[in-house]
């Protein structure tokens, strides 16, 4: 293949070829000393070999994505699960301290009422004592 029908790329249409900022691919360039195979102005452009090139270090190899991904996932999972089961677990501690709370309430308010009841009977117990000594002291007073 001659030169003049040879195709190059720019730095550009390499980036939007990979949908990558144009700074990504120059610093690729620029790291791996990728050699460019023309320069027309400023302009840096690049054969097939040299795309290729910086597609691949710019294009991690989609199997060990995949792989790392599964891996990835298959962490969350079960992290997911696990904090699902301290979810479930808690939420069964949540609902034994409410019972546990509405037991104390309701003995509570059965002990309340339980002294009510005594501190009323105590004072009719009160009551008819001080009404017997009272009798007693007027039938002592009178004789």
């Amino acid at each position: 293949m001659s030169s003049s029908m040879q195709e190059y790329w720019t730095m550009k249409q390499i980036a939007d070829g990979l949908g990558v900022n144009k700074m990504r691919v120059y610093r690729t360039v620029k790291n791996n000393n990728i050699p460019y195979a023309r320069k027309q102005g400023q302009t840096l452009c690049f054969n097939a070999t040299a795309k290729a090139t910086i597609e691949s270090l710019i294009t991690p190899d989609k199997s060990k994505v995949t792989k790392l991904s599964l891996s990835v996932l298959k962490s969350l999972n079960e992290e997911i699960a696990s904090q699902q089961e301290q979810i479930e677990r808690l939420t069964k501690l949540l609902d034994q301290s409410q019972k546990l709370q509405l037991l104390a309430q309701q003995q509570r308010v059965a002990a309340e009422k339980a002294a009510s009841q005594m501190k009323t009977e105590l004072k009719q117990v009160d009551a008819q004592e001080f009404d017997s000594n009272s009798n007693h002291g007027n039938n002592v007073g009178s004789n």
